[in-house]
């Protein structure tokens, strides 16, 4: 699965509606492409791994632009078993991990005596969004349909954004086909709802 293949999988799935996209190099079906890849990752995100170069009593760090949400790290939980009862004071609170304003957030935030035991390389896990571009695709085959569906839906939403309220008819994803003409927004919330119970199996 590429980049043109899934655009021309796209274009195929909508029909005449695909003439109602006219930005040069295909730079319409690309972002809906996107958009629906990274709304696909909600459901099947990709475990991806990060490190962060510690800073003592520094708590926030740049996080990855593909991060949705933390996951779990490890750092100092084994070797924080190590350290004598009575030592544990100084490194006693590992920091808490969390995400929010593109910062991956350390609360609270290292101390210089726990980067002294555990390392500055602090290594976490993190969910990631797909991608969908000229170099890259994360979608696994088998999900093409799904993803299709969700990029459908955004061509829908395009087209309601834009006032059409005329009804369209012919596409098709494989799975199904809009049986009679329905409107922009009407077609967008089916496809919605196929998209999410899709997801969910």
């Amino acid at each position: 699965m590429n980049q043109p293949t899934l655009i021309t999988t796209l274009k195929a799935s909508i029909g005449t509606t695909a003439a109602e996209f006219t930005t040069a190099a295909d730079a319409d079906f690309k972002r809906h492409l996107s958009y629906a890849a990274r709304d696909y990752s909600r459901f099947r995100p990709r475990t991806l791994l990060d490190t962060l170069t510690l800073v003592a009593d520094q708590g926030d760090y740049d996080a990855p632009a593909d991060l949705l949400a933390v996951k779990t790290s490890e750092w100092g939980r084994s070797e924080r078993e190590r350290v004598a009862l009575w030592d544990r004071t100084a490194v006693h609170e590992l920091p808490r991990l969390s995400s929010a304003a593109g910062k991956v957030w350390l609360t609270p935030a290292p101390t210089a005596a726990q980067i002294g035991c555990f390392g500055s390389a602090y290594k976490y896990f993190y969910f990631a969004a797909h991608l969908v571009d000229e170099s890259t695709v994360t979608v696994p085959d088998g999900d093409e349909a799904l993803l299709i569906v969700r990029a459908q839906a955004e061509v829908a939403k395009e087209l309601a954004a834009r006032g059409m309220t005329k009804p369209v008819a012919g596409w098709h994803n494989g799975l199904q086909s809009v049986a009679k003409p329905m409107t922009p927004a009407e077609i967008h919330k089916m496809l919605m709802s196929t998209f999410a119970r899709m997801a969910a199996r």
